[in-house]
């Protein structure tokens, strides 16, 4: 891995932990459920996550800004533990 691939995938990583992904532009793949989770709470902090359909859920995260995976790489299980995920985010805000 060359010095910049690695400075880059520090700034990730920097970014991820102290959360300033706007600094940053941290670009969300299917493997950070608990990230994806987290920005669709805030899009729609009202919405129960437990009443979406999958193919409703795919299109909410495909269109995050931060996304930049392949649609096609997701399946029913990333999309539950997505949908998991931000139900402990609804159900903490909702506290």
């Amino acid at each position: 891995m060359d010095v910049v691939a690695q400075f880059i995938g520090l700034q990730d990583v920097v970014a991820r932990f102290i959360g300033l992904k706007g600094c940053f532009r941290v670009k969300l793949t299917w493997k950070d459920a608990e990230d994806i989770a987290l920005e669709l709470y805030e899009k729609y902090p009202d919405r129960d996550p437990l009443t979406i359909r999958f193919t409703d859920l795919h299109a909410s995260i495909i269109s995050l800004p931060d996304f930049s995976d392949d649609p096609k790489k997701s399946n029913e299980g990333i999309l539950e533990a997505i949908q998991m995920a931000w139900y402990e985010e609804y159900k903490a805000g909702s506290r």
